[in-house]
Formats: C-alpha cells, structure tokens, sequence
C-alpha cells in the first residue's frame, strides 16, 4: 500500500489547484503536467478547449495522478479519469478530494479493445509517468481492462474530449472506443513512434 504521508508533497499550483505529488519529483514547481516544458503546444489546445468549450465530457486515459482531470473538473467540465496504476491512481483519487471536484467519475482500471485482466508493467524503474501494458522493466500486478465504449455508456449522446497517454497501448485503446467516435469533439493522443502509421487503420 502506498504511505500517502511519506510518498508525497501537498504544494498549491497556479489557478489556486492544491496538489498531492510525488515527494521529489519536477512536479514541485506548477503542479502534475509534463507538458508545460515538453510539450507545451499540447498543453495550450488543452488549456484553449477547456475554457471556451464547456459543454464537453472530458474522458483522461492514463490520469496518471490528475494533472488534466483536476484542470478539467476545476473549470466545470464534467470528467472520466481512467488510471491503471494503483499507486497514481490512489494519488489521483486524493487529488480530486482536494479540490472538491464535481460531476467526476474515476476508474482503476486500464482501457483496451477488451474486456481483461492484464499484467501492467513500468517501462523504467521507480517511472510512474510510463506504466504500460505493453511490457517494461518491472512488472506492478493485474489490472483490469474495459472497453472504453462501455465504460462512457452513461454519456450516450455527450461531446467528448478525449486524451489517450497510455505508453504504447494506444491503437488498443481506439478499437475499444468504436461507439464513441461520432460523439467525440476532440481527441487528443500521445502516439508511440511504432503506432503512428496505425492509426490509420483504426
């Protein structure tokens, strides 16, 4: 089980969020969101969408530990995080409760192209940002795997936008979604350089 207490830091990021995060980690300055200085485009379309399009659902596969659904919720959107990991999922849940997000559903489960139980793995030691179900270094238990279409049955009907960060695991992730295309408005992947040219098949 993971020791809240002497795993993490509490820090207050900009927008007045309140963060648990890895004690250590480069999330200490602005808050759980590599792409403030990776991928700094991706995260100015995500800033943009969530503030002037607020009748969207927005579906996090791979929440890691909330550094876009805690954004989401605080601006209103109504919100799915889907988190495998144990350890960044119980993170998750306590970022959540911090801030008192609303209308916001979240899943220890992994999201595939069916319904499973799978080995996650974590692709470098002690990395908790590249836990896969497509193999790594360590193996971190069986976890469950849904199809995303069956998960976001309740949101028939929505606009979705949709973020896949899911190491690799990506094209099975889109089969499972097939329903859900015509609903989605945005649709926001991290892609591995081996899974660009499939995407075109999905």
């Amino acid at each position: 089980d993971l020791n809240i207490k002497e795993s993490v830091a509490k820090i207050l990021g900009p927008d007045n969020i309140t963060w648990l995060i890895r004690a250590g980690s480069s999330d200490a300055g602005l808050g759980p969101l590599l792409p403030y200085l990776h991928e700094p485009r991706e995260y100015q379309l995500f800033t943009s969408v969530i503030s002037h399009e607020r009748d969207l659902v927005f579906v996090d596969v791979g929440a890691n530990v909330g550094g876009y659904t805690i954004r989401a919720c605080k601006k209103g959107l109504r919100t799915v995080a889907i988190e495998p990991d144990p350890e960044n999922f119980k993170i998750l849940a306590e970022n959540i409760k911090l801030n008192n997000c609303k209308d916001i559903y979240f899943y220890n489960i992994a999201a595939g192209d069916k319904n499973s139980y799978q080995v996650i793995y974590t692709q470098k030691d002690k990395d908790y940002g590249t836990i896969s179900l497509v193999g790594g270094s360590t193996p971190r238990g069986v976890v469950q795997v849904r199809r995303l279409d069956e998960i976001l049955k309740i949101f028939v009907d929505s606009n979705l936008f949709v973020k896949i960060d899911v190491e690799g695991y990506e094209i099975e992730v889109l089969k499972g979604m097939e329903k859900l295309f015509p609903m989605i408005r945005w649709l926001f992947i991290e892609c591995g350089a081996k899974n660009v040219d499939k995407l075109y098949l999905c």
